[in-house]
């Protein structure tokens, strides 16, 4: 388990190749457009599934909601949310409408979503809670 990540120790030392190993299941990367998120070598052999975990760090939102900011309904704009997710896409090679975002719930509810789930909760509205 992770509990908190000193940014400033990890992420001056990653060449955004290889990651640098957290545990023995979990990298921190950097991507070529700057942006870090944490991935993990369970998933690393399925071509077909792509799993990352955002940082704070590498968004354009500022002040409360700085900087990789997700959220739509916590006073950043549409815009800078926009440009979060075009970051944070690009960063794991992907694009905003192939991701399905769901509401944080702290339970332990479990989503299965499929390509007719594609965008959800970032370019179309979530017909899901």
């Amino acid at each position: 388990m992770i509990k908190y990540l000193n940014n400033n120790k990890f992420f001056k030392n990653i060449d955004g190749k290889n990651g640098l190993k957290i545990n023995n299941t979990t990298k921190l990367n950097i991507a070529p457009n700057k942006v870090p998120y944490l991935s993990f070598n369970i998933f690393d052999d399925l071509d077909w599934l792509k799993i990352a975990f955002s940082t704070r760090e590498g968004g354009v939102s500022k002040d409360y909601s700085s900087s990789m900011n997700f959220c739509l309904d916590r006073g950043d704009s549409r815009e800078n949310v926009m440009k979060n997710f075009e970051l944070f896409t690009e960063a794991i090679n992907t694009t905003p409408d192939r991701c399905v975002c769901t509401k944080q719930t702290h339970t332990t509810n479990v989503l299965k979503v499929d390509n007719n789930n594609a965008g959800m909760g970032v370019i179309t509205q979530r017909n899901f809670d």
